[in-house]
């Protein structure tokens, strides 16, 4: 993400731009690529650019994606997109963490992944999602944040292995 991006995402809270309007930009832009090339393609005229905008897009979001393609960085948009999530979550002090298992946790080992990042996020909400690894052979990896919490049996090891190497 780049910190033009961030730049954006930040003037965009500023103005209080709704959440609900970007998720609706972000999930047009996804589901839609043909909307990316439009906006991006330097061949076709700005002024159709923004009839298209005037058409596709949320109204209180038109006048900014409007001057993205004017200064020409439609292409920062689903950066932007990402960036204003990330700032939502940040204001509002929710966490989002991601946990990886070799196979589906049950309820007791979600409650003790929820009571740890409680210990270690005491000021947040969460937003959780749970993912099987193939990958891992057993345990959990927890991405939350910035941060990563590796308690597979692979992590566990290469723990066990720095330790007994004394690296």
């Amino acid at each position: 993400m780049t910190q033009t991006a961030i730049n954006y995402a930040k003037a965009l809270h500023e103005l209080h731009i709704s959440r609900e309007s970007m998720n609706t930009v972000r999930e047009l832009m996804e589901n839609v690529p043909a909307i990316c090339e439009v906006l991006e393609a330097p061949v076709i005229p700005k002024e159709e650019k923004k009839r298209a905008i005037d058409r596709i897009f949320p109204e209180e979001t038109r006048a900014f994606i409007k001057l993205l393609c004017d200064y020409d960085r439609a292409d920062q948009l689903k950066n932007i997109c990402e960036a204003y999530e990330e700032q939502y979550r940040r204001i509002h002090h929710i966490l989002k963490a991601e946990i990886y298992s070799a196979k589906p946790l049950g309820d007791e080992k979600k409650q003790e992944i929820e009571k740890f990042l409680q210990e270690k996020y005491p000021d947040m909400t969460y937003q959780l999602s749970y993912e099987i690894e193939k990958k891992l052979m057993g345990g959990t990896l927890i991405k939350a944040g910035n941060m990563e919490y590796d308690n597979s049996y692979e992590g566990r090891l290469h723990q066990l292995e720095l330790k007994l190497t004394g690296r």
